[in-house]
């Protein structure tokens, strides 16, 4: 854990040295607009179903939890789909760190089985739950998938918003990202520091 806070470390003072500090500073200002929000206790007591049974209150985090992923996606959006690899990588990074990641299916007709088959077959980590009914998705603000949405045991929401820069538009992808904000984010939680970038607008195919 030193060395991943270490190599963090290192690569932002990188970023500083190319002036892209100040970029990610505007980039958060210009999407949140606001001061860091937190879940209502509404929205900490939501249970919803999970597609292998159950319900689940993904928002009820024990505090041996460091925060947890909320990660809206859609069986049919493109856009969703190929970053299940950049999900799988970094579940696997903070799985041992105490961050979860929940997907949270927000297709209006989604079923159990087809969430499952989804989950399997794009390879996605975590627990699969179902929103048909919008209810986390109103709950958290979510505008399109894929889109993430980190929360800390206190219910303080660290970062919203795209998984990283590579799409810069619909229709327009770079060869590969240049800004990881999610992972830039586990990591500094982990790390026990501020969350520097708290919003960046998500890219994807809305709710």
């Amino acid at each position: 854990m030193m060395n991943r806070c270490n190599d963090w470390g290192r690569a932002m003072d990188r970023r500083r040295g190319w002036g892209a500090a100040m970029l990610l500073g505007l980039v958060a200002l210009t999407a949140s607009g606001q001061s860091t929000p937190t879940t209502s206790p509404a929205a900490q007591d939501l249970a919803l179903p999970a597609a292998a049974g159950g319900t689940v209150r993904p928002l009820a985090i024990p505090p041996s939890s460091k925060a947890v992923v909320l990660l809206f996606v859609s069986t049919e959006c493109p856009i969703s789909n190929s970053y299940a690899p950049t999900i799988s990588k970094l579940s696997r990074q903070f799985a041992d760190q105490g961050i979860p990641f929940f997907l949270i299916y927000a297709d209006t007709d989604i079923h159990a089985a087809e969430a499952l088959r989804h989950q399997k077959t794009y390879a996605l980590p975590g627990v699969a739950l179902l929103d048909p009914m919008h209810q986390l998705v109103r709950a958290m603000q979510a505008t399109v998938t894929p889109e993430v949405v980190v929360v800390n045991p206190d219910g303080v929401i660290c970062y919203r918003g795209a998984i990283d820069d590579q799409y810069a538009a619909v229709g327009r992808k770079r060869f590969a990202a240049t800004q990881h904000y999610l992972s830039d984010a586990l990591t500094q939680i982990v790390c026990g520091q501020t969350v520097a970038v708290k919003a960046v607008k998500p890219i994807g195919c809305g709710l």
